[in-house]
């Protein structure tokens, strides 16, 4: 196992314990939210194939189960990957799936971790292959968020995605790190008058 993979498990670890403990003003009526970031991605690998940082944009949304444990899905589009050893560029799409779970420090401030699953496809830019075109692989996260009002949400956060495979059968990481806005909808039916 790769260090940066048992420092992701870690944080996991420690935070998950606390994800049922106390409330944020938690509402039935307002289980939906959705949330756009922005962010630099990275590569990183023991082979020393790390590249430098590309943009990406993330869509996302989240459904809450119970006061601190949610579903999500998202969409990451990271412009220009590359790595040090190869020439190609890659634009990746990344789908990823799985739980939240948030831990209150104050009425305005959690932080929270996630884990699922992921999907990528590797749309290889300029004629030289670097990432398998399909790939899928875990997804880890942590982070803080700061609610500015009872529908706004600012985050910072780090996503971990370990096991992306390259076209040469190599193995590499992806590390992620984002900031964004999310809205949280109010009322149990959106399509309700």
């Amino acid at each position: 196992m790769n260090t940066e993979f048992k420092w992701a498990m870690l944080l996991f670890c420690l935070f998950s314990p606390f994800s049922f403990t106390k409330d944020l003003d938690y509402s039935p009526d307002s289980r939906l939210s959705v949330g756009v970031n922005i962010g630099t991605t990275m590569i990183s690998s023991k082979s020393a194939l790390d590249g430098g940082g590309s943009h990406s944009v993330n869509l996302d949304m989240a459904y809450n189960l119970a006061p601190k444990l949610s579903l999500y899905s998202s969409y990451t589009f990271i412009n220009n990957v590359s790595t040090q050893n190869h020439k190609g560029k890659s634009d990746l799409h990344v789908i990823d799936m799985g739980l939240k779970y948030r831990y209150g420090l104050s009425p305005n401030l959690s932080i929270f971790t996630k884990v699922g699953g992921a999907y990528s496809y590797a749309n290889n830019t300029n004629g030289y292959d670097v990432f398998r075109k399909d790939n899928v692989f875990l997804g880890l996260g942590a982070g803080i968020s700061y609610r500015l009002n009872n529908a706004v949400t600012t985050r910072f956060g780090y996503n971990y995605y370990p096991d992306l495979k390259l076209f040469n059968e190599q193995y590499v990481g992806l590390n992620q790190f984002y900031w964004g806005l999310a809205y949280q909808f109010k009322g149990g039916n959106l399509f309700s008058e």
